[in-house]
């Protein structure tokens, strides 16, 4: 049966086309059988799909080679029968061509290469394509002549498959194992990139050329082939051999056959068919520079059915406007031969082509380019393909459309084809009159995002938009546009977005109609023209019944040969509905305007300056001019269809001549006078003033909006250091260097080292001196050019940064918006080469800040900026009761966008509708004219004539618009009220040089033939060139400054910058292509933007020209309050609540008007809005003087100066950025915000920068004199390191009576074009449009279906927004910076500062760099302890004896004489600070009340140090010294660190206590293992005589706990890189963290018992450890010949936060202190004489207020703490008490001293203590077992209670830690006769215990042969604490005690307690009593410590 839909005509042409196949094959059978699919007449497709198989395999005889064919064919035929496509799809090409592709076979030796050769391809071509074409089944196609076959298709015609039909997607063959896939990289990974291979040489086989393929995966780079000429298309007969013959010049492999097959190899990895015809699209060809660049298109063309009918008659020249001339002849030129090469072509390729004339401005866009050169009509060469097209319709005619001579004329302008849907047809004839656009095409295209983006856009459910809708759409929206407004493809893409939005389908129950939801094809063209009759006749619409070819000539001769009575339409919509190729659409641009605004809009910048200079040089020019000289007409021409018409001015020179007769040597008074004055030439050219104060230099002043972001930046970069990324480390930095780069500006250069100059950042950062800052100023900053001088600025600077690498630079790119290309040769892309080279930006000691007010650029999904490194200028305004309002206010780009609603006055943002309406009509007059030139002319004759009428030349006036009079009125006649000859500034942007030099030719003459030369000047200013001033005006300035006040009457000063010319009266015309962020100066008062064609409109574009009038304005001009900017997080997130609260700046209409306010009254049509709006106040009495309205500002808040254009509010960080901790860098720097005004700061007010970009105008204030508390960033910020404003030069000079009135308070009043007005102008919702803009021209939107960026919002959001939907196009600098999965890789150390333009950036960086100088300088330096000593009593016994004996040998020897030490009596005293809370030891002396009293204070006082060479570090340090001693080492080079174990016998602990030792491997060589089984035997130690392997013989043991980050266990600076053996003693629930930490580290890990032990503990089983290691070494080495008594018996035990060790040189006089290693310390005492019979060795701690002379006691005998060198042999029956939490140590002291043991400390060496507070000692929080308990009142007092009582409340803590703390702070209850009573202390015996500062403890031992005090006093207590045996009843009995003394016994439990009152026999001499029994507040099962206090019972003797 037949298929439906099959006509029979074509099964019988079907048919018989199989049976004439059949009867050419010899001996075949029946047809081919393949699972139930027939080849037969009932199957009609399946015959012509066979035969076309055939032909495309070349094999007309139908052999099949190879099973693997079989098996394709097979698969492909069946997926084309169940298609429902109405012709059947090839998918069989595709399986023949992927050779790699087996079907579910794999590829074996048997599978055979079915590719065609090549050679008989050439041999015999003609044989297949004459078999081909006998047999061809197509009806009405006769047989043609034989020819070469050809493969044509259009280029960009391939259609979307039915929506019924199967989806075939394309499978791409398997690359080889190993090979490149890189898009841009063939597989053998060569880059075949044009951009890679520009200026590489290539040899080309002969006959092959150059093509350039496109890639989906790189759409903004071409791939380089080279291609065999044969099978590209002949330009003449656009035919071409079928099949493909190309090599890779990337690799070389040649002999590729298939296209795809080559497609493969240079990874272009599609997701269709390969095809040559659709993706190589140019060729190739070398520029005049020898540069391989894009040429012209590859001609694939088709030829319709009926020119293949008629023998392939040619079409009509068509002329590409994209090609010159030259690449047009050359194009021609390439033919076709078999055999040969195209010569021209080849040429192009590998010679230097002749220069090309200069390119049209037409540009072509969407659908196919016009065809080149087309062949003749005698050329009998052309054929029909052979191949066809899926594409092609039956009968579809040839499209093309004939542009007609003169078009530009009849419709004067260039009418713009906008290519919508559809392929717009070929253009030909006078191609030149028109302009196709691809402005909205991107709109129409499908778009597939993920689903999580279409629910954020609430398009979960939302079908995709049909093309009639969105035609619809389109006409709706230029029903819109009206006849002045100009397509904007961000609006349009807004209106698809909410029109999608809006067809979502909410509601089940609505899908089923959802298919009436859409708009049928074919009432399409009705309802266009329903939408279009609301435009007045501005839209039409024509309904094309052909093709869109058809439609727009109807089009063309439309406008060429209008109707009467009809409006000339705007635009023209042509629709085009078809069966085949569905609906097509374009849009042609016939409005004047608008027509002009699109094509100009297409032009780059430079191609527009091109434009304008070839019209210039060319004369076209001079047409204007005879314009405006022909008689009558002159006057007033009309233009067709135009109702305007344009004021001649022939007689305006003639005028001008006249009124120059009667000047007779006379000119206008330069000031000071009335309005037309004369006076001499002579006279007036001397008339200098007196010295103006008005002009004095300023002072630049640091504000505190300015301070905050410098802080923020700082903040910033802290973040940075402690992100854990080892990106930055700043503790290794001791210096700053910087580099300031500007864009190429020499007034912007001036201006960065007029700044860094007076800002004294230079002097603060120690760079350079007072006396040398100005000559060497200028070599910190370079402008970003090729110049010779700034190249060698920046590579001083890159030699700086390699060669000082403990130095941190910092690079600043200043409005780093300016250039963002890729570098390339010239000087396009200098800043991407300077800051991107990789060498140089990966320098570790580099810190790259870009600073731009536009940073749309670098927020792309490219970017290399972090979104958490942007820092923000602070936008929100704020209100604070507590500060008075500045005197000022920041008016921005969105406030002169709100001004533009103004309606009761006029604003300041606004448009010129007189000189729009004339310009308009001159620009139809010269429609070939660039609009800038004319507009350009008009306004300069407007100048004159305006110039003119205020000379008092009668009827100029008629001849120059209202808005122009008044500015140049005002500033002319602004001299006239000055004494001193001041006045403002009109600046005039003409962005063409060209055109700037003529309108500065021409005002300049028409200034003085008016005699007007003296009253203002007019300067010409252009980027690269420095201000030049007429003599005249020089030396007005230089009167105004004092400089002409010598004896000479000369100066050498000229202005710089543009603030330099504040007060000069001028006309300051600014070229160049876009400001560069100078600075205006104050008297600036009007800014003409009238010529400023933005071409392709931005957001960038208009910011940047709207920026040059931000300033800051005066409060008074604004009614609604202004407030201080809160910097806190709390007040940034109310941001959007304050919007709508905030209301509109407003201009105050009672000011009274300025001196030139009558004159402007007398002009017609001059309105008093008008008038008050360009005048301020002079002076008014009633506000408050500068010293009164001083601004205070609050820690957690700063002055900001007012909205911004990016928006409101700005959190401090992102809710992403990984937050510092609270003593991470971050947070020093955060709460350092409260130091940045401290007291003393007004010293250096006057010396420091108040903005980037010019806050000239900024008012003074002075921030409030407060106290802060100390942050740990107190020297950073300091009060005598950071400046503020000071009251005495607070403010700017009050403006005289004699200034022009209110200049500098008032916003700027900006005119701007009307495209522009139309842009900035709010929305009737007051949303502001310019905002969702193109970011920038080099950025592009990521895909149409976006959402708006309308309205104020935060920067974060901002920022958020272009790094999700833009990206950087092709010569963007960042459009490489792809990492993994296409992810941005960001740069580590480069920060983002973005803020309103001239809001004070400037300011706000150099202030951060002094503050990051000083944060350097903090990290330097270190809080060390210095506590006064205590008990320091110069008659005590060991000083005493110093002084007594004459010891002059003792007193200069470098180590105690054993003798003399041991002659010594133990001072008992605690002397250290740290120990004025603790009891005093009772000594027998009674001390003198001149100690220094108790300080109630907790905090211990410390001072700042800077840090030495010798300190100890924690684990933030890093440096390239000892990150091996730190970091562990590559797993390749060692393996992990393994654990040990080490047991020994302990009676404390049980029969054997069991300790782990974790030691890397390599530190293995200080352990002794065991030769089987590897186990820890013992800790190696040397011999007396023998120093070891080490540096040092004593091992070090450095017990730490919770300090894994802090702990200063870095000793590698501190022993000099010596060798030496360190172990860290931790808990074990600390191991894991620990070794985290310090993975190169030996760490002892103590017991699980130990987990909540104390101190003690830790000290305990460190020297048990020690003296059983000491027995098995002697063991060892006994074994080896060595005595056991030689054995090195000494350890150190170190605190973790000793920092640094200091020498005390006694010799010298001022006895300074020296910093010197622990390394030399500790090999002095190893040295030490008789060493092994001391006891303990070590140091005192250091104390700024220390008594200790050490010239008369360089030795001590007592207390050692903190640094001990302890011997465990003759302290091997002294232990350390386990149990304690504190004063372990004492105890442990007075136990060794008690058993005639020696301790020596040095006095001449000293320790400093890091003050850390975090970790240490043991703490435990008061948590009560009991549920639902209060701890919040828990006291010292309930650490004990009575047992079983029920006051007892169970604590979470260890009873010896309730015992301690309960003893220490209430011991005055338990003994109140101690209490303040030295002489009555209480006696402890074998132990000391903290019972208060109040309490003496007299230290007791019962040990025998022990050696105690000799004392008859009488105790006032007794203390027994787990008392053993050797404490008896007798040893008791020998002290007195006075009457009511108290006595208090501990023991771990109750039972002991009784035992030990009978033993001791306890209640002979004290009464107890039931109730004085206590316990610590403990559980039964944590074994609480029980005591019983007693009272002493007096005795009779």
């Amino acid at each position: 049966m037949r298929k439906k839909g099959t006509p029979k005509s074509l099964d019988r042409d079907v048919a018989d086309g199989v049976q004439e196949e059949e009867r050419g094959q010899e001996g075949t059978g029946p047809l081919i059988k393949s699972e139930g699919l027939f080849f037969t007449e009932e199957n009609p497709w399946s015959l012509l799909l066979f035969k076309n198989i055939l032909w495309a395999m070349g094999n007309t005889h139908g052999q099949l080679k190879s099973s693997r064919f079989e098996a394709a064919l097979h698969n492909s035929i069946e997926q084309s029968l169940r298609s429902q496509d109405v012709a059947p799809r090839p998918v069989f090409s595709q399986l023949y061509l992927d050779k790699q592709q087996g079907h579910g076979r794999q590829p074996g030796p048997e599978t055979i290469d079915v590719k065609p050769n090549i050679k008989e391809l050439e041999a015999a071509p003609r044989d297949r394509h004459s078999s081909a074409s006998s047999t061809s089944g197509y009806r009405g196609n006769p047989p043609v002549q034989e020819q070469p076959s050809v493969d044509q298709s259009y280029e960009d015609e391939e259609k979307e498959d039915p929506p019924g039909s199967p989806q075939q997607p394309y499978r791409f063959p398997t690359p080889p194992e190993g090979a490149c896939q890189t898009p841009g990289y063939c597989q053998a990974g060569k880059d075949i990139r044009l951009t890679s291979l520009r200026e590489v040489k290539l040899t080309l086989p002969e006959g092959f050329v150059l093509v350039g393929a496109k890639s989906p995966n790189l759409p903004d780079n071409i791939l380089v082939a080279a291609v065999d000429a044969r099978f590209l298309p002949n330009p003449k007969t656009n035919l071409a051999l079928l099949g493909f013959s190309g090599n890779c010049i990337g690799c070389g492999e040649q002999g590729f056959r298939y296209f795809t097959e080559f497609s493969a190899h240079i990874n272009m990895r599609l997701t269709t068919q390969p095809k040559k015809q659709k993706h190589l699209k140019y060729y190739i060809v070398r520029n005049n520079l020898g540069l391989l660049v894009r040429g012209p298109l590859v001609p694939w063309k088709v030829v319709s059915p009926e020119v293949r009918k008629r023998g392939f008659p040619m079409a009509p020249q068509v002329v590409s406007p994209l090609l010159s001339a030259a690449q047009g002849a050359q194009q021609a030129t390439i033919s076709y031969h078999a055999n040969r090469v195209p010569a021209s072509l080849l040429a192009a390729q590998q010679q230097h082509p002749s220069p090309q004339p200069r390119p049209s401005t037409i540009k072509y866009g969407g659908g196919s380019p016009p065809l080149p050169n087309g062949p003749s009509p005698s050329d009998g060469s052309a054929q029909p393909p052979k191949k066809r097209h899926k594409g092609w319709g039956p009968g579809r005619p040839a499209e093309s459309v004939f542009i007609q001579p003169g078009l530009l004329n009849i419709c004067c302008t260039k009418p713009v084809v906008l290519a919508c849907h559809g392929n717009l047809p070929y253009l030909h004839g006078n191609v030149n009159d028109v302009v196709v656009s691809t402005l909205l095409v991107d709109c129409y295209k499908p778009v597939q995002m993920p689903p999580k983006l279409l629910e954020g856009l609430g398009l979960t459910n939302a079908p995709p938009l049909s093309v009639e809708t969105m035609a619809l759409l389109t006409v709706q929206y230029l029903v819109q546009l009206g006849n002045e407004k100009v397509p904007l493809r961000e609006e349009f893409d807004a209106i698809l977005l909410q029109a999608r939005q809006e067809s979502a389908i909410k509601d089940k129950n609505m899908q089923q109609h959802a298919q009436f939801l859409s708009v049928a094809p074919a009432q399409l063209p009705w309802l266009a023209k329903v939408a279009a009759s609301a435009s007045n006749g501005l839209v039409r619409i024509v309904n094309a019944q052909a093709s869109l070819a058809e439609g727009i000539s109807e089009t063309l001769q439309m406008i060429c040969m209008p109707q009467p009575y009809t409006r000339y339409p705007s635009f023209v919509v042509v629709i085009h509905v078809s069966r085949h190729r569905g609906t097509e659409f374009c849009v042609l641009v016939t409005g004047v305007h608008q027509a002009r605004v699109v094509a100009e809009s297409m032009l780059s910048a430079s191609d527009c300056f091109k434009e304008i200079s070839y019209e210039i040089i060319t004369g076209k020019f001079n047409l204007l001019t005879s314009h405006f000289k022909e008689p009558n007409t002159a006057m007033s021409v009309p233009v067709k269809k135009h109702g305007a018409h344009v004021p001649g001015n022939s007689e305006l020179d003639k005028l001008l001549d006249d009124f120059v007769g009667t000047m007779t040597g006379e000119v206008m008074v330069p000031y000071h006078g009335r309005e037309l004055h004369r006076v001499r030439d002579d006279v007036a050219k001397d008339m200098l003033p007196d010295k103006n104060l008005d002009v004095a230099t300023d002072h630049q002043e640091l504000h505190p909006v300015q301070i905050a972001v410098a802080m923020k930046i700082l903040s910033q970069v802290c973040a940075i250091a402690d992100s854990g990324t080892q990106s930055l480390d700043l503790g290794r930095f001791s210096k700053v260097d910087i580099l300031v780069m500007v864009p190429p500006s020499n007034i912007l250069y001036n201006q960065t080292v007029e700044r860094l100059k007076q800002s004294g950042v230079l002097v603060d950062l120690g760079m350079e001196t007072a006396s040398t800052v100005d000559q060497k100023v200028d070599q910190y900053v370079m402008k970003c050019d090729s110049v010779a001088e700034n190249q060698a600025k920046f590579e001083s600077f890159v030699k700086h940064v390699r060669q000082h690498p403990y130095t941190l630079h910092v690079l600043i790119q200043d409005q780093a918006h300016v250039d963002v290309n890729r570098h390339s040769a010239g000087n396009m892309g200098l800043a991407d080469r300077n800051i991107n080279c990789k060498d140089f930006a990966d320098a570790p000691n580099l810190l790259t800040l870009q600073v731009s007010a536009s940073p749309f650029s670098l927020q792309t999904q490219k970017s290399r900026v972090t979104p958490h490194n942007e820092v923000f200028w602070p936008s929100n305004i704020k209100q604070n009761p507590n500060v008075p309002p500045e005197d000022t206010v920041y008016f921005g780009v969105s406030d002169y966008c709100r001004t533009a609603d103004w309606s009761n006055h006029m604003p300041a943002l606004r448009s010129d509708d007189s000189f729009e309406q004339m310009s308009t009509s001159l620009l139809a007059k010269y429609p070939k004219l660039h609009s800038m030139v004319i507009r350009t002319y008009i306004l300069v004759r407007h100048y004159s004539a305006a110039l003119m009428t205020i000379a008092g030349v009668p009827g100029a006036q008629e001849m120059t618009t209202t808005e122009t009079l008044n500015m140049l009125q005002d500033i002319v006649n602004a001299p006239l009220t000055s004494a001193s000859g001041q006045g403002s500034m009109l600046l005039l942007r003409v962005p063409s040089i060209q055109l700037a030099m003529v309108a500065y030719d021409k005002l300049h003459s028409v200034r003085d033939k008016l005699g007007l030369q003296y009253r203002f000047d007019v300067i010409l200013s252009s980027a690269n060139t420095d201000l030049t001033l007429e003599e005249y005006f020089l030396k007005r300035m230089q009167a105004w400054r004092g400089e002409l006040d010598n004896p000479e009457g000369k100066s050498s000063w000229v202005p710089r910058t543009y603030c330099d010319l504040d007060g000069l009266p001028c006309i300051l015309i600014l070229c160049g292509k876009d400001p560069l962020g100078e600075t205006m100066p104050r008297s600036l008062k009007y800014c003409d933007l009238r010529l400023v064609n933005h071409g392709h409109v931005t957001r960038a574009s208009l910011e940047q020209e709207i920026s040059l009038g931000c300033r800051y304005i005066s409060r008074d001009v604004v009614n609604e309050p202004i407030t201080v900017c809160d910097m806190s997080d709390e007040d940034s997130q109310s941001d959007s609540e304050m919007e709508n609260e905030e209301g509109e700046l407003q201009i105050d209409t009672d000011r009274p008007r300025s001196n030139s306010s009558d004159v402007q009254q007398t002009l017609p049509g001059f309105s008093g809005n008008q008038a008050q709006h360009h005048n301020g106040s002079v002076s008014d009495p009633s506000r408050k003087t500068p010293s009164e309205n001083v601004d205070r500002l609050s820690p957690d808040s700063a002055q900001d100066s007012g909205k911004e254009s990016q928006g409101n509010s700005a959190p401090e960080t992102s809710p992403q950025q990984p937050r510092a901790s609270v003593t991470s860098l971050q947070g020093m720097v955060e709460n350092s915000i409260d130091m940045i005004y401290g007291k003393d700061t007004e010293k250096n007010s006057n010396s420091h920068d108040n903005g980037e970009d010019g806050d000239a105008d900024q008012p003074n204030e002075q921030s409030e004199q407060r106290e802060a508390p100390m942050a740990s960033l107190k020297s950073s910020v300091s009060k005598d390191n950071l400046p503020t404003t000071s009251t005495s030069s607070l403010g700017q000079p009050k403006p005289s009576a004699s200034r022009i009135a209110g200049s500098s308070l008032l916003p700027v009043t900006i005119i701007v074009s009307k495209t522009a007005y139309d842009i900035l102008r709010p929305d009737p919702q007051g949303k502001q449009r310019h905002i969702s803009l193109q970011p920038h021209p080099d950025v592009g939107w990521i895909c149409p279906l976006r959402p708006m960026l309308l309205g104020e919002v935060t920067n974060e959001v901002q920022s958020a927004y272009y790094r999700q939907w833009t990206e950087p196009l092709q010569h963007h600098m960042d459009t490489d910076n792809k990492g993994e999965n296409n992810l941005p890789v960001f740069h580590p150390r480069r920060l983002l500062l973005s803020g309103p333009p001239q809001v004070g950036k400037t300011g706000a960086y150099l202030q951060f760099l002094r503050v990051l100088f000083r944060m350097l300088i903090r990290l330097l330096e270190v809080e060390v302890y210095n506590e006064e000593e205590i008990n320091m009593d110069h008659e005590s016994p060991a000083v005493s004896l110093v002084f007594n004996e004459n010891q002059t040998t003792h007193l200069t020897a470098k180590w105690p004489d054993y003798e003399f030490v041991r002659s010594m009596p133990f001072d008992a005293n605690l002397h250290e600070g740290k120990y004025k809370s603790c009891s005093p030891v009772y000594a027998g002396v009674e001390k003198k009340d001149d100690s220094p009293a108790v300080n109630t204070d907790s905090r211990r006082p410390t001072m700042s140090i800077m840090l030495s060479k010798f300190s100890a570090h924690n684990s933030f340090h890093h440096c390239e010294h000892c990150h091996h001693y730190m970091e562990s080492v590559a797993p390749q080079q060692s393996r992990e660190s393994s654990l040990y174990s080490f047991t020994f016998p302990s009676a404390v602990y049980g029969e054997e206590v069991r300790l782990h030792f974790i030691i890397p491997q390599t530190q293995e060589k200080h352990f002794v293992f065991s030769k089987q089984g590897h186990h820890l035997e013992s800790l190696r130690l040397p011999s007396l005589d023998d120093v070891g392997h080490n540096d040092i013989k004593t091992p070090i043991f450095t017990p730490t706990c919770s300090r894994q980050e802090h702990g200063l266990l870095n000793l590698y600076h501190a022993m000099e890189g010596g060798r030496h053996t360190h172990i860290v003693v931790v808990k074990q629930c600390e191991m894991a963290l620990y070794q985290k930490f310090w993975p190169n580290h030996i760490i002892l890990v103590l017991p699980v018992v130990c987990n909540d032990a104390g101190i003690g503990a830790a000290r305990f089983l460190v020297k048990e450890l020690a003296y059983y290691n000491l027995e098995l070494e002697r063991n060892r080495q006994e074994e080896l010949g060595v005595r056991r008594q030689d054995v090195w018996p000494y350890v150190i035990i170190m605190d973790d936060s000793l920092v640094m060790w200091n020498v005390h040189d006694s010799a010298q006089e001022d006895k300074k202190t020296q910093n010197i290693s622990l390394k030399s310390i500790i090999q002095h005492l190893e040295a030490t004489p008789k060493i092994t019979h001391f006891s303990m060795l070590g140091a005192r701690q250091w104390s700024g207020k220390s008594a200790v002379d050490v010239s008369m006691q360089p030795f001590s005998r007592c207390h050692l703490h903190s640094f001990i060198m302890l011997n465990v042999d003759a302290t091997q029956n002294v232990q350390y008490d386990q149990n304690r939490y504190n004063c372990e140590d004492v105890d442990f002291n007075m136990r060794i001293s008690s058993g005639n043991g020696l301790l020596c400390r040095f006095n001449r060496f000293s320790f400093m203590k890091k003050a850390i507070h975090v970790g240490g000692g043991m703490d435990f929080p008061m948590k009560t077992k009991v549920a639902n308990a209060n701890t919040q009142n828990i006291t010292t007092r309930q650490f004990v209670a009575a047992p079983d009582s029920e006051d007892l409340v169970p604590l979470v803590a260890p009873p010896q830690f309730l015992l301690e703390k309960y003893l220490a702070h209430e011991s005055k209850a338990l003994f109140p006769m101690a209490v303040d009573n030295q002489m009555t202390p209480v006696l402890a015996i074998d132990c000391y215990l903290n019972l208060g500062a109040q309490i003496s403890v007299a230290y007791m031992s019962s040990r025998p042969h022990s050696v105690n005090p000799d004392t008859d006093c009488r105790f006032s207590g007794l203390l027994l604490y787990l008392c053993d045996s050797f404490v008896m009843a007798d040893f008791l009995k020998k002290f007195n005690f006075v009457p009511g003394a108290t006595l208090c016994v501990i023991c771990p439990d109750r039972n002991t307690l009784r035992r030990q009152i009978v033993r001791l026999e306890l209640e002979d001499q004290w009464r107890f009593r039931l109730r004085d029994e206590f316990q610590t507040a403990n559980t039964a099962e944590d074994k609480p410590l029980y005591f019983l206090t007693g009272q002493h019972i007096a005795r009779l003797k």
